[in-house]
This record gives structure tokens, C-alpha cells and sequence, in this order.
């Protein structure tokens, strides 16, 4: 295994309580921005990384779920205990850090996230990467490239960036999303939940085809004294819709 990397971070809010939140495959901290700034608002301290290979962390020899949480780890270290969110990969690896280092984690939040992926999913993956373009001519060009391919331009538009060539590519590795794909899909994450001792939140969007609610409410039932909310009309991406979001967070962070 690799030494942790030192992910490149954005913060929000100077005092309170600190909140870390972990994008998922292929995202990056800036598109917590909307949460963040309202975390900020309530009084928060709010540290949002990019995982190793994306955005603006460095990119790495290898990319498995151990070093993925080494990394995490280390970042909370530095700054100290916290409420830990984190989104599809970054839930898994937001559990795996609360099970290994609880003495890091005061409450902890698991959105749209099941502990077992088909092993063979990961190839997916492998898939997309062979399909999309590396670069485009113009900022525009990748748009127009993710609207043809169904996503929603205005949640992946952060994925592009200026490149030194003048040519516009992904803030992300492919490599590093199929590598961190594969890991994760042949890890199984029943255990580790079953570890968990802090109090969690367990948030599923009603339409994600990702998380279904006969998992979740066997994670649910796993975590001791876990709780399960189902947010009606969401996809995914529950914290696309940051106003109701952040009110579920602070409730939770409050209780």
C-alpha cells in the first residue's frame, strides 16, 4: 500500500463544529460547494477534499479502498475529530474510516451508498473509460459532449478544466476512477458496518436505482441504533438539493 496522499482541500466557516464531507467516483470537492456554504452559515467549520486522483489532489500509483481511507485518515489527524458525510464511494470510505478509527468520528452520514457491489460491476467502469474523449477543444465542446451523453451538464460541468495545452479535459484520472471502482467492487462492507458505534444517518433518495430501500434498511438494522431517512422525489445525488439537505444534516449534527 502507498503512503497517504495529502489531499488538496476547500474549507468554508473559521469556527464550530467541523464537517468533512467525501464527494463520490469521479467528483470533487467543489460540488459540495452549495452545502458547504450553507453548513457555514449554520456555524459550522466545513473541510471538503478531493480524493486522491481527482481534482486537484495528486494522482497516485494505485488507487484501493485501504489507501482511499489512509488518506482520509490522515487529513482528519490534522485537523482533528469531526461529523464525517460522504456520498456514494465517499460513504464507503466514510464507514471504513468510522469502523477502523472511531476516536475520529462524531457522527457519521451515509448517503446513497450499499455495501455490496456485484464484483464484476467495476468493468462498467472500465467501459466508460474507453468511450469518453480525454480532451476537447473547447470548455463548450465538453459541454455539449455531456449533454449528448444524458448527464446533466451543470452537476458535471466542474469535471472539466483548462488543461496547460489550451485544450479542455476531466479533473479526474481515469485510471484512478476503474482502479477505485474495481476495489471497491470486490470489497464487501457488511463488517465494517456492523463495527460502527457512532451515531449514523443513513440518507437514500427514493429514485436512486443505486441504494434500494431493502438494503438500506438492512444497513440500517446492522448499524446499532442507525437511523434511516428516505428523501421522496431524489435520485442519487440526494445533496443536489442542498436547502433541504443541509437542514437534514444539522438536525442530525444537533440532536
Amino acid at each position: 500500500m502507498s503512503r497517504p496522499v495529502d489531499l488538496h482541500r476547500l474549507t468554508w466557516g473559521e469556527k464550530g463544529p467541523l464537517v468533512v464531507l467525501v464527494h463520490g467516483l469521479t467528483g470533487r470537492a467543489s460540488l459540495w460547494g452549495d452545502v458547504a456554504r450553507r453548513l457555514a452559515a449554520a456555524g459550522y467549520r466545513v473541510v471538503a477534499p478531493d480524493l486522491r486522483g481527482h481534482g486537484a489532489s495528486p494522482r497516485a500509483a494505485s488507487y484501493t479502498l485501504a489507501e482511499h481511507t489512509a488518506d482520509l485518515i490522515a487529513l482528519l489527524e490534522a485537523t482533528g475529530p469531526a461529523h464525517l458525510v460522504g456520498h456514494s464511494l465517499g460513504a464507503a470510505l466514510a464507514w471504513r474510516v468510522a469502523a477502523g478509527r472511531p476516536d475520529l468520528v462524531q457522527r457519521l452520514v451515509l448517503e446513497d451508498q450499499h455495501p455490496n457491489a456485484a464484483p464484476s460491476g467495476w468493468q462498467g467502469w472500465r467501459d466508460w473509460a474507453a468511450a469518453w474523449p480525454d480532451a476537447f477543444a473547447s470548455e463548450e465542446e465538453g459541454l455539449e459532449f455531456l449533454r449528448h451523453s444524458g448527464r446533466t451538464a451543470d452537476w458535471w460541468r466542474p469535471s472539466l478544466q483548462a488543461l496547460p495545452d489550451g485544450t479542455w479535459g476531466w479533473a479526474m484520472d481515469k485510471t484512478a476512477v476503474v482502479e477505485t471502482a474495481r476495489s471497491l467492487c470486490e470489497t464487501e462492507g457488511w463488517a465494517d458496518l456492523s463495527r460502527l458505534r457512532c451515531p449514523t444517518l443513513i440518507i437514500r433518495g427514493a429514485d436512486s436505482p443505486h441504494l434500494k430501500a431493502e438494503v438500506a434498511e438492512r444497513m440500517a438494522a446492522t448499524i446499532p441504533g442507525a437511523r434511516l431517512v428516505t428523501v421522496p422525489g431524489r435520485d442519487h445525488w440526494v445533496h443536489r438539493e442542498a436547502g433541504p439537505y443541509t437542514a437534514l444534516l444539522t438536525e442530525f449534527f444537533g440532536a
